[in-house]
C-alpha cells in the first residue's frame, strides 16, 4: 500500500489531464486495492501493508509461513476469502494510502455515478482517522498491539492526515483545521 496510493494519485491525476481511459482503469483498480488495505481485517480503520490473493506464485513464495506470529493472516470468509494480508504496518504506509484516497476524491471521482465509490472512500478515510485518534496516533494491530514498523504517527504526518479527512470527508474533520 506504500505504493500504491502514489501509483493510484498519479493514475488519478493523469485521468484528470489526459482523459486517458487506460488511467481511470488503472487508478480504480488500484483504489479497490486501497479499500480493500482498510477492509480486510477485523478492526475497522486498520490499513495493513498489503492483501495478497493466496494462490499461484504467492502462495509458493509465502508457503507454510503465513501466521500470525509472521504478521501474515489468511483469510477464510468474507469478500477477501482465500487472500492473505501483511499486518506490522508503518507509517509509511498511511502515508501512502492518504494520498492515493485524496488524490482519488479530488480527481478520479468526478462523475455522477461514482457517489458509491465517493461514500466508500470517504467512510474508510473518516474510520481510518477514527482509529488513530482512538489510539493517540500510534498504528495499532487488530490484536490490541501497536506495530513493530514505524507506529507513530508523527506530528507532520497528524497535520496531513486531517488535512486529506477534512478534504475528503469535511464535517466535524474540517471544523478541526484553522482558518486563516
Amino acid at each position: 500500500v506504500s505504493w500504491t496510493g502514489p501509483y493510484v494519485g498519479a493514475e488519478a491525476l493523469r485521468w484528470h489531464v489526459t482523459h486517458d481511459p487506460q488511467a481511470k482503469i488503472n487508478a480504480r483498480r488500484g483504489l479497490e486495492c486501497l479499500l480493500a488495505a482498510e477492509a480486510v481485517t477485523s478492526k475497522p480503520g486498520f490499513v495493513v501493508r498489503s492483501v495478497t490473493p493466496f494462490e499461484g506464485p504467492w502462495a509458493a513464495y509465502v508457503g507454510n509461513t503465513c501466521e500470525p506470529s509472521n504478521n501474515c493472516h489468511l483469510i477464510t470468509d468474507g469478500p477477501y476469502a482465500g487472500a492473505y494480508w501483511l499486518g506490522n504496518t508503518s507509517s509509511d504506509t498511511y502515508i501512502g494510502w492518504f494520498y492515493g484516497m485524496l488524490l482519488t476524491s479530488e480527481f478520479l471521482l468526478d462523475e455522477p455515478g461514482d457517489a458509491d465509490t465517493r461514500a466508500a472512500v470517504s467512510g474508510a478515510v473518516e474510520r481510518v482517522m477514527d482509529a488513530l485518534i482512538a489510539d493517540n496516533y500510534l498504528i495499532v494491530l487488530p490484536d490490541g498491539n501497536p506495530s513493530d514498523t514505524a507506529p507513530e504517527i508523527t506530528g507532520n504526518e497528524r497535520i496531513a492526515f486531517h488535512e486529506v479527512a477534512a478534504r475528503v470527508v469535511g464535517g466535524r474533520f474540517a471544523d478541526m483545521m484553522p482558518t486563516v
